[in-house]
């Protein structure tokens, strides 16, 4: 008889180990004990996904199954990537706290060598964080978070496209052509604590060169959904990270990043959406 089961008698020992790795590498990097989330973070983000064709998880909306997800999660720990850094596999680190129906932008250049060079390339996105819950609630996550990278806005036009909304009902979403397709969907992780998206190039990427920075710059978006109340502190701890990597260990993206990146973090009122 053949058949399919899902568990985590094999999965646990190997992600503690991984966590183990992480943890000591963060260690190091901060120069104290990371946050969980961090860790967490970490270990979403250098995640490689199984070889299947992408297709098979899909329904026939194109979004992923959340059935076919448990079975595949967000793929299995690259244990050497957690480990070892490279110059064509960079991970970015946030950690930080932000206010129910708030957002954060992060802006990111994207590096020429990772546009210019030939091969497979990509990014991948992951958010952790701990929200309070109840366990006598359907919802029992008290808040959620969502994430998105958005192409071709500026930081500008991003905050006004957000803020062209006063009243109940639902508010207005960025444009869907700003959006990158990244996956697994928003739609079958809204209610996950840590949350990987990907998307993956096998040719070079166009970006349009907005505002007065003159490269290509795409910016991660997180916001932060109230569910219920809880009388808690509204502050939500999170970590952000994200990996630009390229197939070509010839593609040193390192130290174009290292030289270009300053994270900087803008608050702005994020509006909430109906519930």
């Amino acid at each position: 008889v053949i058949g399919v089961a899902t568990g985590t008698s094999f999965a646990c020992p190997h992600l503690t180990h991984a966590a183990a790795l992480a943890e000591r590498q963060l260690f190091d990097v901060f120069g104290q004990p990371p946050s969980s989330n961090t860790v967490r973070a970490i270990l979403g983000v250098c995640t490689t996904a199984p070889d299947c064709e992408p297709e098979w998880i899909r329904n026939e909306d194109s979004k992923e199954a959340w059935e076919k997800l448990q079975l595949v999660g967000y793929g299995a720990c690259f244990l050497d990537r957690i480990v070892f850094s490279r110059n064509h596999d960079v991970c970015l680190i946030a950690e930080d706290h932000l206010p129910e129906d708030k957002w954060h932008i992060y802006a990111l250049p994207v590096p020429a060598a990772f546009l210019n060079s030939r091969g497979k390339r990509g990014i991948t996105v992951a958010i952790a964080y701990d929200p309070p819950v109840r366990s006598s609630r359907r919802e029992y996550l008290a808040r959620t978070m969502w994430i998105e990278v958005i192409k071709g806005m500026t930081v500008s036009e991003i905050e006004q496209f957000r803020s062209r909304y006063s009243g109940n009902g639902a508010a207005p979403r960025l444009p869907v052509s700003a959006m990158l397709d990244l996956r697994p969907t928003k739609e079958p992780l809204q209610w996950s604590t840590l949350q990987v998206r990907k998307r993956v190039w096998n040719r070079a990427p166009r970006f349009a060169v907005r505002g007065n920075s003159g490269l290509p710059l795409l910016h991660v978006v997180t916001g932060c959904q109230l569910r219920f109340a809880t009388g808690e502190d509204n502050r939500q701890r999170y970590a952000l990270a994200i990996r630009l990597w390229h197939e070509s260990e010839r593609v040193n993206i390192y130290h174009e990043l290292r030289e270009r990146v300053r994270m900087r973090v803008i608050e702005r009122i994020r509006v909430r959406e109906g519930r």
